[in-house]
């Protein structure tokens, strides 16, 4: 809430603030948790924070950065594991929105990060299909860039519905995610940073 305030409202007093007491927000991973005495951290915030700064053009602390990167690295490729807030099948939405993420700063990834999620852009909710966007614009060298690219936005486009003057998608029920921070609305503003 804090990071989003601080974005929101240009001020960065509050986030410099935000980021001198990151480093106790990171877990032995280096993954940012809720509060310092949580346990473990969250691949959901530590992805949220990492996008939210760099669409913002802010910056986070290299040493931190580099952690939470590496955590998000981690996570992908399964070397460590975090259960989601909730009992739900949603691994591969957290793992492409660390993706997206970690493209944001690193150009170059292996291969085998992507081959750690299964590609199903018709099956998965709005968000992750927006980080995918994010993602294959980003990730140069990732195998198929330009065909998985096409299929999601076609994905994309046939979900997008004009009622009037409001646009929205075919899949907004389904899409409140808020274990994952993920709302319509949510979606609305990052399909338009996405495709501008």
């Amino acid at each position: 809430q804090r990071a989003s305030r601080a974005v929101a409202l240009r001020d960065a007093g509050l986030w410099a603030g935000l980021m001198g007491a990151l480093p106790a927000h990171l877990d032995r991973d280096g993954l940012a948790m809720y509060f310092p005495t949580m346990p473990e951290g969250s691949d959901t915030l530590t992805a949220y924070l990492l996008s939210l700064a760099h669409e913002a053009g802010w910056q986070i602390p290299q040493p931190a950065l580099d952690r939470m990167l590496g955590g998000l690295e981690r996570f992908v490729s399964g070397e460590i594991s975090r259960h989601g807030s909730l009992p739900t099948a949603d691994l591969a939405i957290r793992k492409v929105a660390a993706l997206d993420a970690l493209t944001r700063y690193r150009d170059a990834l292996e291969p085998r990060l992507a081959e750690s999620v299964t590609v199903e852009p018709n099956l998965w909710p709005t968000s992750a299909l927006i980080d995918w966007l994010g993602v294959t614009s980003r990730w140069s060298t990732l195998a198929q860039r330009e065909q998985r690219r096409a299929e999601a936005l076609a994905v994309l486009r046939a979900r997008l519905v004009l009622q009037g003057t409001t646009l929205g998608f075919s899949t907004e029920r389904s899409d409140y995610l808020w274990w994952l921070m993920v709302s319509g609305d949510v979606n609305a503003n990052r399909a338009l940073l996405a495709l501008m």
